[in-house]
C-alpha cells in the first residue's frame, strides 16, 4: 500500500494541454456523440473563461491567472479532473503489470502493488506523463493513512477507521475568520437562491 500526491495541481494543470485532452474527449469519444456547439466554439469559451478571468485576491487587487487554474474558479475541477484523468490512463497503459488497486481522489492517489518496482514504475510514469512532481507515502507496518482513513492492510481484509493528523489540534475553522466577507455573502447569495 502506498499514496501518492500532486505537488501543487491546480496552480500546475496546463491549461492548454487540457483544453485540447477536454476537445478531444468531448468531440471523440469512442461511444457519446458529439454535442452539436461546434469544436472552435468551445474551445474559444474554455480559453476565455480559464485565461483571461481576472480574480480579486483579499487585498482587493485585481489579476489575472497567468499558469495552472484560478483556485476557485468554477472550472479547476473540471480542468483537474480532466487532466488528471488523461495522465492516469496513459500511465498505467504502459505499465507491465497493473496495479492491485488503484484509486484516485482528484491529486492523491492510493495504490496496492506486489512490489515496490512496480510502484516506482507507475510514479515514474505519472510524473514524465503528467510534468507534474508526486510526493510518495509508503505503508508502515501494513498501515496507511489516505484521506482522513486509516486503512489496515494486516489482515485479508482492509480495516478503516478515522485518521487525524498529528498536527490536527481539533479546532474547526471558525466561518468569522476563515474567508473575506464577501467570499462569504457570495456563497449564502448562491445557497439562498
Amino acid at each position: 500500500m502506498a499514496s501518492l500526491d500532486a505537488d501543487s495541481l491546480f496552480s500546475n494543470v496546463p491549461l492548454f494541454r487540457t483544453i485540447d485532452i477536454i476537445l478531444n474527449f468531448v468531440y471523440r469519444h469512442p461511444v457519446l456523440p458529439p454535442p452539436k456547439l461546434p469544436e472552435n466554439i468551445l474551445k474559444d469559451t474554455l480559453l476565455a473563461c480559464i485565461s483571461e478571468a481576472p480574480f480579486r485576491c483579499p487585498s482587493d487587487n485585481l489579476f489575472v491567472q497567468k499558469d495552472g487554474v484560478a483556485m476557485g474558479s468554477p472550472l479547476e475541477v473540471l480542468f483537474a479532473q480532466a487532466f488528471m484523468a488523461h495522465v492516469e490512463k496513459e500511465a498505467i497503459k504502459i505499465l507491465h503489470t497493473k496495479p492491485i488497486l488503484y484509486r484516485r481522489y482528484v491529486d492523491d492517489i492510493y495504490v496496492c502493488v506486489d512490489d515496490l518496482q512496480l510502484f516506482e514504475e507507475l510514479r515514474s510514469n505519472l510524473q514524465v506523463i503528467s510534468g507534474l512532481r508526486f510526493t510518495v507515502e509508503l505503508n508502515k507496518n501494513n498501515r496507511l493513512p489516505s484521506l482522513d482513513v486509516m486503512v489496515d492492510g494486516a489482515s485479508d481484509a482492509f480495516i478503516t477507521s478515522i485518521y487525524r493528523t498529528p498536527t490536527n489540534a481539533g479546532n474547526p475553522q471558525r466561518f468569522k475568520t476563515s474567508t473575506t466577507q464577501r467570499t462569504k455573502t457570495h456563497a449564502l447569495d448562491d445557497q439562498l437562491g
